[in-house]
């Protein structure tokens, strides 16, 4: 882009910068700062300046590449003082309001400093995102412009001022645009025909005269005979903007007669005496004229402007007066519509009332403090909790709510508090009667809108009944506990009894079988041996018997012989006397037999590494545990095949049953009456355990597993195993 007419370029612009002035710049881009800050320290270091470049470190790494690639030594430069890099400066606005005090201060100093080194000047350079932290409004521009300009002016230095584009707001770049002569727009050198700054001030306010306020493109042009780049940044600035020369010309643009209801015109005339604010506010007016005039500085008023139709326009205002070029005295009108911002306030009233209500009629006590933990305020239920009344409570530090004991543990806590920490926790505190309460603290931080620590705000919830109840309960605890021990004796003798009753009858069960199953084997089964005999004995004997007597002698032999076979098999259900003659291998693979041959349900049976004298006992339980597992297939599984798996391994005896059936669910086991209750019974009392697992229509697996205890004697490589199905 080619600069605007009469505007210097920028290499011409920089060579001819002399004393005393500042140069200003808006970028958007890297290169654009860059090129522009480099042009500028490389003329200074030629010239002999003391160059002080005041940015972001992340700015300063860059800006030395680029500056030893024009040639500067920079170690030898840096190293003398010639060029300073710093990003560390006292910034106007965070400590004296809108006074530009401390990087005046720090100008200063550093001007000196460079004097003192033999240097011509200070040549500083300014990052301003660094000096305004990106916080500077226009409205504070103008100040800290006008005290910039008059110190250049009695300072041996000059200056250049870079801003960010994507970081200040288009009003700050706006006041910028009206501050300086000339300026970069990124690289290109404009002349600034609304230079309004001076160093001083006129000494008097213009008085009260007929007025006509009207756009200033036409005045503009007639006085430069074409309408400059500033006329637009000027005319389509979007905060409202008037300014009055003291002899009579008022131009204000676009957005100000937008303000006054006057959108579309290009003039407002007021007759002698006439104002635009609402007559209640003249005497505000005038006072800030008058301070205006007293200090100096920009004042900051409120008012109302009144529009054509009536209504009234609430507006913050930002009254200035400088001279222009020309030396002719400008007054300077910035207006801000607050319409929206006094029905926020409004809204924020209401809200602070609502609130306000809210908190006064809440059933929990409400404390807030300040930045020192000091009372700052106190809702009237905390107030009836503690027995105080606000004037009482008002600075007072919470300590002074507690009792002497609890006074040691008070700073740590509060401490706590302060970094955000431990944000609920129960407390006691004295009222004032000195009796006790007992509270729940619920405590939050408050933090200004720089995040600085401003004081507490907590709720304090009444658990006093609460903890009568728990210290009630802590008295009666040791008879509670006492109680609950007898009772657990109790239940555990009645345990025991009941295991010991179980044991007796099983054991007498057992001996009740094998006593029935002796008689039965010894005396019945062989007196029926006997008569079957001795029948058939005397079926034989002759020949005079006749045939039909001799066809049923022969089934009545047979008959005693069935019976005979039955009394053998009940004797050997009651008492199976094949583990003793044969071993529980041998047994169970019989049983499985007889149950098979019973149902006709097919089944697998298979034992690995057991010996045969595991003990009566041990073998009768496993066996009484098969016996009824398959009786549980027979009368309810539907099963179509049976797997009996028993193995000795690593001293633990393992039985599993495992059938194809229906299965059941965990809840159906009570339909299955006292036989697997009977089976965990034999389980425990051979010093087992029996687990049953079931999934409906995949059959079940009932396991016993029974610790033994000596290992057995077999070696550890050999394995016997029999099967068959």
């Amino acid at each position: 882009m080619a600069g605007s007419q009469n505007a210097p370029s920028l290499r011409q612009l920089i060579e001819n910068l002399e004393l005393h002035n500042q140069l200003c710049q808006v970028y958007e881009k890297p290169e654009q700062w860059k090129g522009a800050l480099v042009s500028f320290v490389k003329a200074g270091v030629q010239k002999g300046h003391c160059c002080l470049c005041i940015g972001h470190p992340a700015r300063t790494k860059p800006l030395k590449r680029e500056l030893e690639l024009e040639g500067i030594d920079l170690d030898a430069a840096v190293r003398d003082g010639a060029i300073v890099f710093t990003s560390h400066l006292s910034a106007p606005g965070k400590d004296n309001g809108d006074d530009p005090a401390g990087l005046l201060a720090f100008l200063s100093g550093e001007t000196e400093n460079a004097l003192r080194h033999g240097f011509r000047t200070l040549r500083v350079s300014a990052d301003m995102k660094v000096i305004f932290d990106g916080e500077m409004g226009s409205r504070d521009h103008f100040h800290i412009e006008k005290r910039l300009h008059k110190f250049f002016l009695d300072h041996p230095c000059l200056g250049f001022w870079q801003y960010d584009g994507r970081v200040f707001d288009l009003e700050t770049l706006r006041a910028v645009s009206l501050c300086h002569p000339h300026i970069l727009w990124g690289t290109t050198v404009r002349r600034n025909y609304f230079h309004l700054f001076s160093p001083e001030f006129p000494p008097e306010a213009g008085a009260e005269r007929e007025v006509e306020i009207r756009l200033p493109s036409q005045d503009l042009k007639a006085r430069h005979g074409r309408r400059p780049f500033f006329a637009d940044v000027f005319a389509h600035a979007s905060q409202p903007i008037v300014y009055d020369y003291a002899e009579g010309l008022t131009f204000a643009n676009k957005a100000f007669f937008k303000l006054l209801g006057h959108e579309g015109r290009s003039s407002i005339r007021l007759g002698k005496g006439q104002h635009i604010s609402a007559p209640k506010w003249r005497a505000t007016e005038m006072k800030a004229l008058e301070e205006l005039h007293r200090t100096g500085k920009p004042v900051a008023y409120e008012v109302e402007f009144a529009r054509p139709d009536g209504s009234l326009v609430p507006v913050d205002c930002l009254l200035d007066v400088t001279l222009d070029s020309e030396g002719r005295t400008v007054y300077l009108g910035f207006a801000k519509d607050v319409t929206e911002k006094k029905l926020q306030e409004r809204a924020v009233r209401e809200s602070e009332a609502c609130n306000r209500m809210i908190v006064e009629t809440a059933e929990e006590g409400i404390w807030r403090s300040d930045e020192e933990f000091r009372t700052a305020y106190a809702n009237p239920k905390l107030l009836s909790m503690i027995g105080y009344s606000m004037e009482e409570v008002m600075g007072k530090s919470p300590s002074f709510f507690l009792f002497d004991e609890d006074q040691a543990s008070y700073s740590i806590p509060m401490e706590e508090r302060k970094e955000g920490r431990a944000a609920r926790y129960e407390g006691r505190l004295k009222r004032k009667d000195g009796s006790l309460l007992w509270v729940i603290v619920s405590s939050t931080l408050i933090r200004d809108e720089n995040g600085v620590f401003s004081g507490i705000f907590a709720m304090l919830t009444d658990i006093s009944a609460l903890k009568e109840t728990e210290e009630w309960l802590r008295q009666n605890e040791a008879k509670l506990e006492d109680l609950v021990l007898k009772r657990t004796a109790q239940l555990r003798e009645s345990e025991e009894r009941l295991r010991r009753l179980a044991d007796n009858l099983i054991t007498a069960q057992e001996t009740e079988r094998r006593k029935v199953a002796r008689e039965l084997h010894d005396d019945i089964s062989q007196r029926l041996a006997i008569l079957a005999i001795e029948l058939g004995k005397f079926n034989r004997s002759t020949s005079a018997i006749p045939v039909q007597a001799r066809q049923l002698l022969t089934e009545l032999e047979r008959g005693l012989i069935g019976v005979s076979t039955d009394v053998h098999s009940i004797s050997s259900q009651l008492h199976p006397s094949i583990i003793d003659d044969l071993g529980l291998a041998d047994a169970l693979r019989a049983q499985c037999s007889t149950f098979s041959q019973r149902t006709h349900i097919p089944f697998c049976f298979s034992a690995e590494d057991v010996r045969p004298d595991l003990g009566r006992d041990l073998s009768l339980c496993t066996y009484r545990i098969v016996q009824e597992a398959l009786r549980n297939v027979a009368r309810h599984a539907q099963a179509s095949m049976v797997t009996v798996f028993l193995r000795e391994a690593e001293s633990l005896l393992t039985l599993s049953i495992s059938d194809n059936g229906r299965g059941f669910q965990a809840g159906q086991r009570k339909g299955h009456g006292l036989g697997l209750t009977s089976m965990e019974e034999r389980a425990r009392l051979a010093g087992g355990r029996l687990t049953v697992s079931s999934v409906p229509g995949e059959g079940t697996i009932v396991k016993l597993e029974v610790p033994l205890a000596e290992p057995s004697d077999r070696s550890a490589g050999k394995a016997r195993k029999r099967g068959n199905g």
